[in-house]
C-alpha cells in the first residue's frame, strides 16, 4: 500500500510542478524545463524531481529551479493540501538524454546505405555489361 500511494504522490508532484513551471513562475526560462519524474522518499522528506533542459542549460536550469524552491514547495503544499510538503531537490535526467543518444545510433545503423556496386573507376567484369558484342 505505501508503495503505490508514493507513486500517487509522485505524480501528482510532478504533474503540479510542470503546472507551476509553465503557468506561475516568474522566471520564462523555468517554462523551457521539462519534469520527467518525481520520487518521494518513504517518510515524505524529499521529493527528487528528474528534469530536462534545454541543450547546454541543465546546470543554469539547475539554478534556477533551485531558486524557485521554496516558491514551488509552498505552492505544491496549498495545491496539494499535503501535511508536509516534501524538500524539492532537482537533478538533471540523464536516462533521457542517454536514452536520445542510443535512439540516434539506432537510426544511423538502420538508415539505407549507398548500394554496393562496382567502385568508381573500376571496370565491369566480362559479362556485366559495358561491352557489347
Amino acid at each position: 500500500m505505501q508503495g503505490r500511494r508514493l507513486e500517487r504522490l509522485s505524480a501528482l508532484v510532478r504533474e503540479e510542478l510542470g503546472n507551476l513551471l509553465v503557468g506561475r513562475a516568474k522566471d520564462p526560462s523555468l517554462a523551457r524545463v521539462t519534469i520527467t519524474a518525481v520520487k518521494v522518499s518513504p517518510d515524505l522528506d524529499v521529493a527528487r524531481v528528474f528534469y530536462v533542459a534545454p541543450e547546454g542549460e541543465a546546470e543554469a536550469a539547475r539554478r534556477d529551479l533551485s531558486r524557485a524552491a521554496p516558491f514551488l514547495r509552498r505552492e505544491l503544499g496549498a495545491r496539494l493540501r499535503l501535511k508536509r510538503t516534501p524538500e524539492l531537490r532537482f537533478a538533471p535526467d540523464e536516462g533521457f538524454e542517454q536514452g536520445l543518444r542510443i535512439e540516434s545510433i539506432l537510426r544511423e545503423i538502420s538508415a539505407p546505405g549507398p548500394e554496393p556496386g562496382p567502385e568508381p573507376g573500376a571496370e565491369p567484369e566480362p559479362g556485366q555489361g559495358g561491352e557489347r558484342s
